[in-house]
């Protein structure tokens, strides 16, 4: 039930973070042609910005909840001071401000706080920098377009045609390359966290091409609005009215692929938990990763395991010599044994792997140690490792969190 309040709290902060920030930007590069009045537009900037503090307000609120529902400070401060966490924070304070009447100069900066508190959070944040930045320019691409459609609409009511026109040849023109900015982000995104194969057997390679058809749809009516409903303006009033109608059609598809967003990004996750009985290799090359996950937490721990399978495909014998990752002060190699009745459990400098072997590292014997979180892992976020070989070097993996069994220092 919280995942399913989550997913809707987070198409809502979607929509109204696209449409407070696409306003801003949409109307400083449309300005030369609009001459319409602008007061429903920055109202509509107004309730979106309303929306957007009280979506991020609200999804801060589900977040702690389901981290516990602890709410002394120390364990706001470690939440608010995680990605997500940042995130929210931004948007609420952009929200605030685009509430208050933000226009020009500072909507464009309240625009490009949101631009950061989405590319900043999520699966393409969680992967890497420059995957980050991507998603930068695709969601800035997503939030002109939104605010254009809105301002065409607007001007599809009030105008007369030879105003209209020149509005629409405006954005026409931008489009062109705003939209196809927007669709190669998108594609470069998609295959990059999918590291360029697509599995119809991964819930989050389905739910994606689903988004995609989707935007395949979108991106069809965009182009016929370009090249036939656009030259026919001028001379005729009823393209006026079918492009009003062709503009609706388009914002309710967005809709459906904002939706589409939430759910997937709630739900599944690029490397998602593996089925039971079978093994999702999440690297693979002269060093195979396999299977990686870490465990939810609780508020409050800042120790937590990390658990794979690692497969030597290398003509010689390698050692895993080391670990490290953004979210941990310190990762460190472990082994639990059996003393007696006593479980012991020490800190081990390597792990030798034979040419062609496997070593697991698992809830019941070496696994990883996170140590110094700085805050709680969050079921269905992923956790960036970077492995250490003593031969192979560096071998970067993303750590689902999900529920498992067994050990797992909380």
């Amino acid at each position: 039930m919280l995942e399913v309040l989550a997913a809707g709290l987070k198409a809502t902060l979607y929509a109204a973070a696209l449409c407070s920030a696409g306003l801003a930007l949409a109307r400083a590069t449309l300005s030369g042609a609009w001459s319409g009045d602008e007061g429903p537009l920055q109202t509509l900037a107004r309730w979106a910005g309303a929306a957007l503090a009280a979506s991020a307000s609200l999804s801060a609120v589900l977040f702690v909840i389901r981290l516990g529902n602890y709410w002394d400070v120390a364990t706001l401060g470690a939440i608010f001071l995680s990605p997500l966490g940042l995130a929210l924070s931004l948007h609420f304070v952009a929200g605030v401000w685009f509430a208050s009447g933000a226009s020009g100069l500072a909507g464009i900066v309240a625009a490009l706080a949101i631009i950061t508190a989405l590319a900043g959070s999520g699966h393409a944040a969680a992967k890497s920098a420059p995957l980050a930045l991507l998603m930068a320019l695709h969601v800035a691409a997503a939030a002109w377009w939104v605010g254009g459609l809105w301002l065409l609409l607007r001007a599809s009511r009030t105008q007369n045609g030879a105003d209209f026109a020149k509005v629409v040849v405006r954005f026409s023109a931008q489009a062109l390359w705003v939209i196809g900015g927007l669709a190669v982000t998108g594609a470069a995104t998609a295959g990059w966290l999918l590291e360029f194969s697509f599995d119809p057997g991964r819930d989050y390679d389905r739910s994606l091409a689903l988004k995609v058809t989707l935007v395949a749809a979108l991106l069809a009516a965009a182009t016929y609005n370009k090249f036939v409903l656009t030259p026919r303006i001028v001379n005729k009033l009823s393209a006026q009215t079918a492009l009003r109608r062709s503009i609706i059609g388009e914002m309710s598809v967005i809709a459906c692929i904002l939706a589409a967003t939430a759910s997937l990004t709630t739900f599944t996750s690029p490397h998602h938990a593996p089925a039971a009985g079978t093994e999702v290799i999440a690297v693979s090359g002269p060093i195979d990763i396999i299977d990686p996950w870490t465990a939810p937490m609780p508020v409050g721990v800042t120790t937590g395991g990390g658990y794979l399978s690692i497969i030597n495909n290398q003509e010689q014998a390698d050692s895993l010599i080391g670990a490290s990752s953004p979210r941990a002060a310190r990762v460190s190699l472990h082994e639990m044994r059996m003393d007696g009745a006593i479980m012991r459990m020490r800190e081990v400098a390597e792990l030798e792997i034979a040419s062609g072997e496997r070593l697991d590292l698992s809830t019941a014997h070496y696994h990883l140690m996170f140590e110094g979180i700085d805050a709680p892992f969050v079921e269905g976020e992923t956790i960036g490792v970077t492995l250490t070989f003593r031969v192979r070097g560096e071998v970067g993996a993303e750590f689902p969190v999900r529920r498992g069994v067994g050990h797992s220092h909380q």
